[in-house]
């Protein structure tokens, strides 16, 4: 299973598209934090997270409509957080943001995200399916 964590529905759709079209038919697409934490916590573990950094971790985050003013505050920042608690491989996490802030993805960095897998919208799709291909490399 491939994870789409982002709250732009029309972003979603399209990267789930694409991602079929490559042969990845089990794609999920959440739109919190705390979903994409209780998809790893479940009985399969996803293969690759797609993760937008400026996602909300909660409905409540969603609904409230303002960005966090700190990067430590970002819904994304702080699902790669919980990942690393739960011993999630961090290498199988795609970064995808209209958010750049070098802070942010020093923070990304500090947990094991590499460099290379922060990418900032709109990206190109060949890089993003290159990107989760590689993750998908490092499956447990």
């Amino acid at each position: 299973m491939i994870v789409i964590a982002d709250d732009d529905p029309l972003y979603d759709d399209d990267l789930k598209t694409i991602l079929g079209f490559e042969g990845w038919d089990d794609v999920t697409i959440v739109a919190t934090g705390e979903a994409v934490l209780q998809l790893v916590r479940g009985p399969s573990e996803p293969q690759a997270i797609v993760l937008d950094m400026m996602l909300p971790w909660n409905q409540e985050d969603a609904d409230g409509g303002m960005p966090p003013e700190r990067p430590e505050d970002l819904g994304g920042l702080r699902v790669a957080k919980e990942l690393k608690e739960v011993s999630y491989d961090l290498r199988r996490v795609v970064v995808i943001t209209a958010f750049h802030n070098e802070k942010a993805n020093a923070l990304l960095r500090d947990l094991g995200i590499e460099k290379s897998n922060i990418l900032l919208k709109p990206a190109r799709t060949t890089e993003i399916l290159w990107r989760i291909r590689r993750a998908c490399e490092f499956r447990p």
